[in-house]
């Protein structure tokens, strides 16, 4: 068996100002928690772009805390440039939790790419008017030798 080399990677800070340009539709204000910056996706879906030089397979990470809804599990799903990539299922935690794609090369685009995370519910917290699913605090993009 071939061991996985990771190489360079993207960091997309979500939570931080520097990073928001990288952010588009269905995305909260930048928050403060737990020593973090993050933001909530307050839509059922949520946009991230980014751009790289050429294609290649990646690993996605994205670290994220679940809102938790009582006797529903959420399903995150994850679209690159329109294609599907994966979907998981979240463990019921309140701690932050790392999800993990592998995205194949044909999913990438020279250049500016687009990415979906769509979850399959959201719900509005106590003393809160936003209906929210899943706050994330930072999304990695990581080539694979």
């Amino acid at each position: 068996m071939n061991p996985i080399v990771l190489l360079a990677a993207l960091l997309i800070d979500v939570g931080n100002p520097n990073f928001r340009d990288h952010l588009g539709y269905g995305w909260s204000l930048n928050e403060h928690s737990d020593g973090r910056t993050a933001a909530w996706l307050n839509r059922m879906e949520a946009d991230v772009f980014f751009k790289i030089a050429k294609p290649a397979d990646h690993q996605l990470e994205i670290e994220t805390k679940i809102f938790q809804v009582k006797d529903k599990i959420q399903n995150v799903g994850i679209y690159m440039n329109g294609k599907f990539v994966g979907s998981q299922l979240c463990k019921p935690t309140n701690d932050y939790q790392t999800l993990t794609y592998t995205v194949n090369a044909e999913h990438f685009i020279k250049g500016r790419n687009r990415m979906i995370i769509r979850v399959g519910h959201r719900a509005r917290p106590k003393g809160d008017g936003r209906k929210l699913s899943l706050f994330v605090d930072k999304i990695r993009l990581i080539k694979i030798k």
